[in-house]
């Protein structure tokens, strides 16, 4: 027995005619102090455009969040509650909560570190329409702490969800 007769060989060619992904990305958002308080109005960290191509049938929007949080000083009981939630604008101008993430750490001296998440949109808006994923801080709390965000970003991946991509 030949044993290439087993081997399954997947032609893809034909697949990637209807199955396309494509990626959008945010520029970094610099430093960005993280407020004592909750802010009166959600502070942006960073924003990225997405548009659902006509090919794009049932699409999905898989939006990533990164930054590096640094507690620049910090005293005994020292803490940091960030909420960061994910928002879609789209020109039918409602803006609709993907979701968030909290981040919390204990701050007692001077440190460095990251955090990152994924949502995924499923509801997307209609073919060829242009919607704005942004990226908010909708709750801080920094007590005996100042801490900053940096090189926040924002980025999407949108895909069809009928491909077995």
């Amino acid at each position: 027995m030949n044993s290439e007769s087993n081997v399954y060989h997947y032609d893809c060619k034909k697949e990637k005619e209807h199955c396309s992904t494509i990626l959008k990305c945010s520029g970094s958002s610099g430093l960005i102090s993280v407020p004592a308080t909750t802010p009166a109005t959600p502070l942006v960290l960073a924003t990225v455009p997405v548009r659902i191509p006509k090919w794009c049938n049932n699409p999905c929007v898989n939006i990533e969040f990164a930054s590096n949080v640094e507690v620049v000083s910090g005293t005994e009981g020292a803490t940091i509650n960030i909420i960061v939630t994910i928002f879609k604008n789209c020109p039918d101008n409602l803006r609709v909560p993907i979701g968030s993430y909290s981040y919390g750490s204990s701050a007692l001296l001077a440190s460095a570190s990251t955090f990152s998440f994924f949502v995924c949109d499923c509801n997307t808006c209609q073919s060829n329409e242009c919607c704005t994923y942004s990226a908010e801080i909708t709750f801080s709390s920094a007590i005996g702490t100042v801490a900053t965000l940096n090189n926040a970003a924002l980025s999407a991946i949108i895909a069809s969800s009928d491909c077995s991509c």
